[in-house]
């Protein structure tokens, strides 16, 4: 039912957190695409079944108006990453949300060639979710379309979180 999907670190800047992640851990990352919808934008770290995602808000305006925007802007305010989330993939996502009083919403996100990527999620921008707990999501895209299975070399030996 449930399994890690991602987890989700705050970024100021994407392509110094990815630079940094690469020459420190060895761990390469591929540019994701923006979430319009919360004004932020994400890179993502392979790892097969999972991935870790660096995310940073790219449009202030819409990131304030969100939950999620003003968490993202308030652990990044001085310039360091931090840990934000853990997501975890759920196969009976109506019934978590429904039992936990999250609001299940949609999703979606344009990679940079163009594709789309769907899903369904619960907890992501939800005021009644605590920091320090899971949000959960099911993807409504093929297997092969997952971000954890982007092709992608690391340096490091790394299969997974």
């Amino acid at each position: 039912m449930y399994a890690i999907d991602h987890v989700v670190l705050a970024v100021a800047d994407l392509e110094e957190a990815g630079e940094r992640l690469h020459h420190e851990h060895g761990l390469a990352s591929m540019p994701g695409g923006v979430h319009p919808r919360w004004g932020t934008a994400n890179r993502t770290v392979p790892l097969g079944q999972d991935y870790v995602e660096l995310i940073a808000v790219v449009d202030p305006g819409v990131a304030e108006a969100t939950v999620l925007g003003r968490a993202l802007l308030a652990l990044t305010a001085d310039g360091r990453d931090r840990w934000f989330a853990v997501c975890l993939s759920d196969t009976e996502i109506e019934a978590t949300a429904a039992r936990l009083g999250l609001t299940l919403e949609p999703g979606e996100r344009t990679r940079p060639d163009g594709s789309q990527l769907r899903w369904r999620g619960a907890g992501i921008d939800d005021t009644g979710r605590e920091a320090w707990l899971p949000f959960f999501i099911a993807w409504d895209v093929p297997a092969g379309l997952h971000p954890g299975r982007g092709a992608i070399e690391h340096d490091a030996a790394a299969v997974g979180i």
